[in-house]
């Protein structure tokens, strides 16, 4: 009985039909993107290019499927922290713990209850 099923297996129509005609329809490959994901995203807006020989440019690191349906035009943009820390000097404190002093133009409100 079992040759029987056996054989009727082997003499169908499966035997006929090519494995690739299986496999066409199925694809495991990646197919890129059709749009760009950031054409040009610059890397802040306080600096154009990359700071640094090992860091990537903005429009390199924003792609992958992590950020493929982002508009990268509505994402926040902030200013780069190199620039920023340029702009305060330098100083030197005499104890080992140091502090923000909050800037020179900082206004302190105290409400007395």
């Amino acid at each position: 009985m079992l040759r029987r099923s056996i054989q009727r297996i082997q003499s169908s129509n499966f035997r006929n039909t090519a494995l690739k005609s299986f496999t066409a329809s199925y694809t495991t490959s990646l197919q890129p993107t059709a749009k760009t994901v950031a054409p040009a995203a610059e890397q802040a807006s306080n600096r154009p290019t990359t700071w640094s020989e090992n860091q990537r440019a903005k429009a390199d690191a924003l792609k992958g499927p992590r950020f493929e349906q982002t508009d990268i035009s509505t994402q926040p943009n902030p200013m780069a922290a190199i620039e920023l820390i340029a702009e305060e000097p330098i100083r030197f404190v005499k104890k080992r713990i140091a502090h923000c002093d909050g800037g020179k133009d900082t206004i302190i409100l105290i409400t007395f209850s």
